[in-house]
């Protein structure tokens, strides 16, 4: 859960030197509805309202764009859970129809608790097998029942089933119970299941060693292993207990989620607010203003919602959490002129339009370029000059002094938008804008009480700088405060920023798997 980057103007000036950091920025919405709705495709005009085949959703389809999934296709978690009961002929469509029925029943009614019961209707008659299931699934997944609502109270999280399988106890008993099943008649599959009751797990990704062994029995050897010794569980007792490192949006959700669902969480945080970025200045003048993201994007259904294959789009979380806390919120529009710093009047319509299809245009060209040489990796910033010193080359006359000022402030956009210098964004990765989005709003008194309201009833502990996670094997986690405290925890969720994580600010021991050092790079 996190808020979008953006900042809201009526209007926005634009000055001879723009840095992303202390030019006015064009709201959000301005940046979707005139942004480029494809990488390869420069944009069209859109109005407030768009075409009623663009617009019009159902709300099956709105429900599962809240949830940030797809309508069609499960995603990769799903078919994990779910393996089985996709290899079934109709499998897949009938998971799909069960689970959209249910986030549909969710957001009907996002300030009460939805429960399983609920959500068996006349179309879903025939799928009461598996409802219970695929409730749980999202439930405990956070998809619905999510923000302020309290979880069903069956919803507990299994400690035992987040240990590794230990192998000489599967070995163990599997060969028990060989010896009681007759081969004759019993299915590979059937033995699994069976012992994945024993041992409350799910097994699925021991299919091989569970089929080595049996192989092994019904080759004569029906001896099987001793009884290995008990292993002490690092995750028992006052240990059942989770420790989130950071107060920011992504932490309290994460802290939200664990306690609805049962878990012991702790969140340390070493500001003296909660929020991380999302911070709201009620002093400094006469009406409170947002610091830092400060926009809520609802999820819209449409035509213009562009999902990459195999990924889906940020869940809209923020929504109903205003709504649960009872939120008032201000819809923006679409209209934000803007102002010439230098004239101090408002740009003209032919202005705007000239210097927007240009920058679009660069941008093409600039991805073009990348196409016809793939290894080509110039900065972002690097490829838009040189496709505007190319046009210029070719005999186009030179920007006039207003058209280069607009064009900056264009670019200082992207680099709000990327949150980073265009020089430092790579021409592979600098395209991206959002394909599309609902409405936008502002919280009326500041994003603060949004956070504040995620962070209610939650063990909070301000000022609590974590400096060293100790996560050695066999031991509980032990989190170290720069003031000497140690906690010790079962697991430790780290949302803190990637700058402080970069800043090798926080010390892990042992110290993080390659593959993460490499990301945080």
């Amino acid at each position: 859960a996190a808020f979008p980057v953006g900042h809201s103007h009526w209007g926005t000036c634009v000055g001879t030197k723009i840095s992303p950091r202390a030019s006015a920025k064009r709201n959000m919405v301005s940046r979707m509805r005139r942004g480029w709705r494809h990488q390869y495709e420069p944009a069209k005009p859109v109005d407030g309202g768009g075409s009623d085949a663009e617009e019009r959703c159902t709300p099956e389809e709105h429900a599962v764009a809240c949830a940030g999934l797809q309508q069609d296709s499960p995603l990769a978690t799903e078919r994990d859970r779910f393996g089985s009961l996709f290899k079934r002929e109709g499998g897949v469509q009938k998971y799909l129809k069960v689970r959209n029925c249910i986030l549909t029943k969710w957001q009907e009614d996002l300030s009460s608790t939805l429960t399983v019961d609920s959500c068996v209707c006349e179309e879903t008659s025939d799928c009461k097998d598996i409802m219970g299931e695929v409730f749980s699934f999202l439930q405990l997944q956070g998809y619905i029942n999510n923000g302020l609502v309290s979880a069903t109270e069956n919803v507990r999280v299994d400690w035992a089933g987040t240990e590794p399988v230990d192998p000489a106890m599967l070995e163990y008993k599997l060969f028990e119970l060989l010896k009681t099943v007759d081969m004759e008649v019993t299915t590979e599959r059937q033995i699994r299941k069976q012992l994945e009751k024993q041992l409350g797990r799910d097994l699925s990704e021991q299919k091989k060693a569970i089929r080595s062994h049996v192989e092994r029995f019904l080759s004569g050897d029906t001896t099987g292993p001793p009884p290995p010794p008990p292993k002490p569980s690092a995750r028992s007792g006052a240990q059942e207990r989770v420790i989130v490192v950071g107060a920011g949006s992504a932490g309290l959700a994460a802290a939200r989620h664990l306690h609805r669902v049962g878990v012991d969480v702790t969140v340390l945080e070493a500001r003296d607010r909660v929020g991380g970025r999302i911070h709201t200045d009620s002093d400094s003048l006469s009406v409170p203003v947002d610091l830092g993201a400060n926009i809520i994007i609802e999820a819209e259904a449409s035509s213009k919602r562009r999902v990459i294959p195999g990924q889906t789009a940020p869940p809209d979380f923020l929504t109903a959490i205003c709504r649960q806390a009872g939120l008032s919120s201000v819809k923006l529009g679409t209209d934000f002129p803007l102002f010439d710093a230098e004239s101090g009047k408002r740009l003209e319509a032919d202005v705007d339009q000239r210097v927007e299809h240009l920058r679009d245009a660069l941008m093409q060209e600039a991805r073009q370029h990348l196409d016809d040489d793939p290894t080509a990796s110039p900065a972002l910033g690097q490829a838009l000059e040189a496709a505007l010193a190319r046009r210029q080359e070719k005999g186009e006359p030179p920007l006039e002094a207003l058209d280069r000022r607009v064009l900056n402030w264009h670019w200082a956009h992207l680099e709000y938008a990327c949150a980073a210098p265009l020089e430092e964004v790579a021409l592979a990765l600098g395209d991206l804008r959002e394909g599309g989005g609902g409405a936008a709003s502002m919280v009326e008194g500041g994003a603060t009480k949004a956070m504040a309201a995620l962070a209610s009833g939650l063990d909070v502990r301000l000022g609590s700088e974590v400096t060293a996670i100790d996560y050695t094997a066999g031991a509980p986690i032990k989190v170290t405060t720069a003031a000497g405290e140690e906690h010790l925890a079962g697991a430790v969720v780290v949302a803190l920023p990637l700058g402080v994580l970069q800043a090798a600010a926080c010390a892990f021991k042992p110290p993080l798997p390659s593959p993460t050092l490499e990301a945080l790079a």
